[in-house]
């Protein structure tokens, strides 16, 4: 796909697209393909590797670890995720996008609205799909900024350009998200719209993710401090998962979804508690975030339900959509509430932190 697309031959038919990637990405690197020649293979890794690279500087200071040893378990997490390593060494979009989806959060947290505007349009024309951290960071600033004309208008002039990307990637695709040859290739991964196997394949991955750190009780339960409202978003997007026993479960399940396909087909559970299994990983997320403090707690929830909702419209639920976005959301929570209670002990630290390499090693095995 990068050669098909390059300064010399910019258009590139839709009859010939097979990868899921936004166009306009695709053009970046042909135009890199074009200039770097024999030595574009060289160049390509290259520009991954410092993606890489990059994606953890930033993390480590969107993190700001009071304590390394404390810390490490959460580093590990991130980097050391299959589907982290694995896009770096084989390029694929997955690697710009979670550079480019850091750059956004690290942005935001700086009040750079110049940066923001500009990560969040190479994110968009990078992975369409990250739709929703677009709706989900422009819906909190729009919220918590004053409440102006001059305020608006800017907010609007910083998302536009995410949003067209979006509208050129939507009309280049004949209409859709993806281009038909990339759904042609997973007929069978592909589930009728609303997609509530997607929240599923989120609920049992947030349970993989916050099942070491609940063990290792680094947060209590403050139930005190939940109000109403705040209860009822918690019991209705943590009923997502089961929604699919009652909607969409005709459609059989086939190998290759990640941690539903461990699930069902190596240790032959059940569907529903499967689900189940699901909804408890959405509910263990609410319950951490219920302490923050209430700055926090909006910009999270809102950016963890906008990938909740927005993960309907996705036809193919696999598990590298949405595992390393849901990692970044779990370890800035995890970050706080370890700050905000007593430090792992040396030991605690170690435990954790190989429990946490145990759960990675056990999607690569899988």
């Amino acid at each position: 796909m990068f050669s098909a697309a390059d300064l010399r031959n910019p258009l590139i038919s839709l009859s010939n697209y097979e990868v899921a990637t936004s166009p306009i990405y695709v053009f970046l690197i042909g135009t890199l393909h074009t200039l770097s020649g024999t030595y574009f293979s060289i160049a390509l890794h290259t520009l991954y590797v410092l993606f890489a690279l990059g994606s953890i500087v930033i993390f480590a200071k969107i993190l700001n670890p009071s304590n390394w040893r404390t810390f490490s378990p959460i580093m590990i997490l991130f980097a050391g995720s299959g589907y982290f390593v694995a896009p770096s060494i084989w390029p694929t979009s997955d690697t710009p996008a979670t550079y480019f989806f850091l750059i956004c959060l690290y942005s935001l947290l700086k009040k750079d609205e110049l940066l923001l505007g500009i990560s969040a349009f190479l994110l968009i024309s990078t992975r369409q799909n990250f739709a929703w951290l677009s709706f989900a960071l422009s819906t909190f600033v729009f919220f918590t900024c004053e409440r102006n004309w001059k305020k608006y208008s800017k907010l609007a002039l910083i998302f536009a350009p995410s949003f067209l990307s979006l509208i050129v990637t939507f009309f280049f695709f004949d209409g859709h998200l993806t281009p038909p040859l990339y759904e042609a290739g997973n007929l069978s991964n592909v589930f009728i719209k609303p997609n509530f196997l997607t929240s599923v394949q989120i609920g049992l991955c947030l349970f993989a993710i916050l099942l070491p750190f609940k063990l290792q009780k680094i947060w209590k339960h403050r139930l005190e401090y939940v109000s109403y409202k705040y209860l009822v978003f918690t019991i209705i997007f943590s009923s997502f998962p089961i929604i699919y026993i009652f909607y969409g479960k005709g459609q059989s399940i086939e190998d290759g979804l990640g941690w539903i396909s461990i699930l069902v087909f190596r240790l032959n559970l059940n569907i529903l508690f499967v689900a189940a299994l699901a909804s408890f990983g959405i509910l263990l997320l609410f319950m951490l975030c219920a302490t923050l403090d209430q700055k926090d707690k909006k910009l999270l929830t809102t950016i963890f339900i906008s990938l909740l909702v927005f993960s309907l419209v996705m036809p193919v639920p696999f598990l590298r959509y949405f595992e390393v976005s849901l990692i970044i959301i779990c370890s800035l929570i995890l970050g706080k509430r370890i700050k905000g209670s007593e430090e792992l002990g040396k030991i605690g630290s170690i435990w954790l932190s190989v429990f946490v390499s145990l759960v990675n090693f056990s999607k690569i095995i899988g």
